[in-house]
């Protein structure tokens, strides 16, 4: 599939919660990949405020969602497993979502 090991700080291998890291550390629990790995995959999607409707522009953070006046949002991410729109992105090196922004 191409992905890399799931590393943590300096260990390649150091996320244990996922199947790519050194995962026998996580016992008997299920495990699914991180967040990153199941959007590269195309197995999740950032969350969109009406749940399956939208290409998930909801869960797409960037700058301009926390400003002096808005710092907070109050979002609800369904668990991987029962929603392909999952997860959320936080971009804050861009000002908004805008080509180039």
């Amino acid at each position: 599939m191409g992905l890399n090991h799931a590393a943590k700080g300096l260990d390649e291998y150091g996320d244990s919660s996922d199947p790519m890291g050194t995962f026998d550390k996580a016992g008997s629990r299920p495990l699914c990949h991180n967040a990153p790995y199941l959007y590269r995959l195309g197995w999740s999607r950032p969350i969109n405020e009406v749940p399956g409707v939208g290409n998930g522009e909801y869960g797409n953070l960037t700058a301009e969602n926390f400003t002096s006046t808005t710092n907070h949002l109050q979002l609800t991410i369904p668990a991987a497993g029962t929603a392909d729109d999952s997860m959320v992105v936080i971009d804050l090196g861009s000002l908004n979502k805008e080509a180039g922004a």
